[in-house]
């Protein structure tokens, strides 16, 4: 499975808008996925997300140049991993949630890894043709061994709940974190 099948997953929710997944290692900002809707984030926006939020209450940030006010930080919370947001109103009047959750550093054979991650690790660096299968427990990601943190994003439609925006986000992210991502 790709990163766009990540996508196509997150979307196939009737509550979310769009979706993207950025690759947030410092240095190394890169989009890996995502629709039309978020096409306009930036690396920096993506910076600013991954990096410092303490100044997020007082000024939220950036997403696709939409200026955003922060609702609950849990980014960095055990079992939860997502930042909750509400855009400023469109021409409208609409406001729209979005949900960012973060994946944890990946492994890459350190000390302390489990046999399970060295050999999962073992076999990607041995395919030729990643895919990802979330029903099989090997998970082979494509850049797994070069960027090692991700940053999942959803914006939900307009009468989207930022609780069942953030359920969806957290099912790819922790996901992600359980496959040593």
């Amino acid at each position: 499975m790709s990163w766009d099948q990540y996508i196509t997953t997150l979307k196939a929710d009737s509550q979310v808008e769009e979706a993207a997944i950025w690759g947030c290692d410092k240095g190394a900002e890169s989009k890996w996925a995502g629709g039309p809707g978020l096409d306009s984030i930036t690396a920096d926006e993506i910076k600013k997300l991954a990096g410092d939020r303490s100044a997020f209450r007082q000024c939220g940030p950036h997403i696709s140049g939409k200026k955003c006010m922060l609702l609950t930080d849990n980014m960095d919370a055990e079992g939860i991993y997502c930042l909750n947001l509400k855009t400023a109103a469109d021409a409208d009047g609409n406001r729209y949630s979005i949900c960012v959750g973060k994946t944890n550093k990946g492994k890459t054979g350190r000390e302390g890894d489990t046999e399970r991650e060295r050999e999962r690790e073992r076999q990607c660096a041995l395919c030729c043709c990643c895919k990802v299968d979330l029903s099989h427990p090997h998970v082979c990601l494509s850049v797994c061994l070069s960027v090692s943190t991700a940053l999942i994003i959803a914006k939900g439609t307009k009468d989207a709940n930022g609780g069942h925006l953030a359920e969806q986000v957290f099912k790819i992210v922790k996901y992600l974190r359980e496959a040593g991502y």
